[in-house]
């Protein structure tokens, strides 16, 4: 378990959607549903990789696009889990 910053949690996400989506690049701004690059399943499985990278506990009401929708809400959400 590591100290969440914004590359640490970035890069977490970038590994992800490289495994699931090989050869696709994504910005901080990438919409990743909306592209298909996350659905149910997959946001399900991100969220278990940051709980067990970063020592974060993601409610189920927090399964929310506000926090999943794109690289950087996700890095937000992470980062102030843990500093709050």
């Amino acid at each position: 378990m590591s100290e969440p910053d914004a590359a640490s949690v970035a890069q977490v996400v970038d590994t992800f959607v490289a495994a699931r989506s090989p050869g696709i690049a994504i910005a901080g701004d990438t919409q990743l549903f909306a592209l298909g690059l996350l659905d149910s399943v997959a946001l399900v499985e991100l969220a278990a990789a940051l709980e067990d990278g970063f020592d974060i506990t993601v409610a189920d009401a927090e399964l929310v696009p506000a926090n999943f929708a794109s690289r950087d809400q996700i890095v937000r959400y992470v980062v102030g889990k843990r500093a709050g």
